[in-house]
């Protein structure tokens, strides 16, 4: 295969990589991308039965009950399955 480059490129080779995401991606404040504000957090308590899940986690970590994750395979859901083994695993090892 022979890459070739394409022409009518609006974007210039002399752009860095966080100007060329801003003008792919139309941000209009680079900054608040890479380091959002506070008030762009989401609440986790607003996601619908969380009371419930935290409950039955903590209660698997107290009786030493042994702790399934199971994910998406897309790129969201191994990252959030990573983070969440890291947390469990800190409090308990009967993780798998």
């Amino acid at each position: 295969m022979i890459w070739t480059k394409r022409e009518g490129n609006k974007y210039s080779d002399e752009d860095d990589i966080l100007i060329k995401l801003q003008k792919v991606r139309k941000i209009k404040n680079i900054n608040d991308f890479i380091e959002p504000p506070t008030n762009f957090e989401h609440d986790p308590y607003s996601l619908d039965n969380i009371d419930e899940a935290v409950q039955r986690i903590v209660k698997a970590i107290h009786t030493k009950e042994n702790i399934k994750i199971m994910s998406d395979v897309d790129a969201d859901g191994i990252v959030s399955c990573a983070i969440m083994y890291n947390y469990l695993n800190f409090h308990t090892e009967n993780i798998s």
